[in-house]
């Protein structure tokens, strides 16, 4: 009865995983969040199975370490942050398909408790995108699944609008398709609010046990300014309007938060408000 009691004793006051095993991992697309490989390219990562892993999705133009005060601060939570890279010119629903191959290979090697998926802008469509059943059969060997966005455009990006009109493709004699692909790549007819990939988002895989969604307030909010005290480029990205889309806002693990924040401060300044969530 003593040996008993004292084992238990044991057990609450020296953690299981005091004992985990720490694996060295490289994974395609996958790095740390410091920026030293924006590429995630042939990087050997140390990861301690059993502990949750977190994985952050940048948006356009963030490769390069725009994460990292934010991942200092989850592993003060006893998770492990990586991020994802990819070409944000590349084709949204390929580059969900690399994710969601990422995240398979983090599963074999890393053996997370749960897996946090924590993206910033465009990276929540290819972050949510990932897990939804749409994408595929799989089902990440029912490991839990958490999903974050902030600052995310499910509702689409106003100003892609024309990308998608059959009357200005024909009026410009398919020149407005072009342009559309010169300044946003292969993904050029996703992103407007009457695109496929906005209009039919797909249902979340059932073990995405929660999508905990920030809005961002965008307005009124600068990003860099002069020295006299003048804006010269405004925080802004997405309306309020451009991040809500009923589909995803209607499902049953859905959590809505409308914060004011910049849409660079979400993760930078105000990275916290993300943290807080884990």
């Amino acid at each position: 009865m003593k040996t008993a009691i004292i084992f238990i004793f044991l057990q609450i006051i020296i953690p299981f995983n005091l004992h985990a095993e720490i694996v060295d991992i490289n994974i395609d697309h996958i790095g740390t969040c410091d920026g030293s490989n924006s590429g995630g390219v042939n990087q050997i990562m140390s990861v301690e199975q059993g502990r949750p892993i977190a994985i952050l999705v940048h948006g356009v133009n963030a490769r390069n370490g725009g994460f990292f005060e934010m991942s200092e601060a989850i592993i003060k939570r006893g998770i492990t942050p990586l991020c994802f890279y990819y070409d944000d010119r590349d084709d949204l629903s390929n580059s969900a398909y690399i994710l969601q191959t990422s995240i398979t290979s983090l599963i074999a090697l890393g053996r997370p408790e749960k897996i946090l998926l924590i993206a910033h802008s465009m990276g929540g469509l290819v972050a949510r995108k990932s897990v939804t059943e749409s994408s595929s059969n799989i089902n990440f060997n029912n490991i839990d699944i958490e999903l974050i966005t902030a600052s995310t455009p499910f509702g689409g990006v106003e100003s892609s609008t024309t990308c998608n009109s059959t009357f200005w493709k024909i009026a410009s004699l398919g020149i407005s398709s072009l342009i559309c692909k010169m300044i946003s790549g292969d993904k050029w007819d996703q992103l407007s609010p009457y695109a496929d990939f906005i209009k039919y988002p797909g249902t979340l895989l059932p073990n995405v046990t929660r999508h905990e969604k920030i809005i961002t307030d965008e307005q009124g909010f600068c990003l860099t300014w002069s020295k006299s005290g003048k804006c010269l480029t405004k925080d802004y990205a997405f309306s309020i309007k451009e991040q809500k889309n009923e589909v995803v806002d209607d499902e049953a693990v859905m959590i809505q938060t409308v914060v004011k924040s910049g849409h660079t401060k979400i993760i930078t300044d105000d990275y916290l408000m993300i943290v807080d969530m884990l």
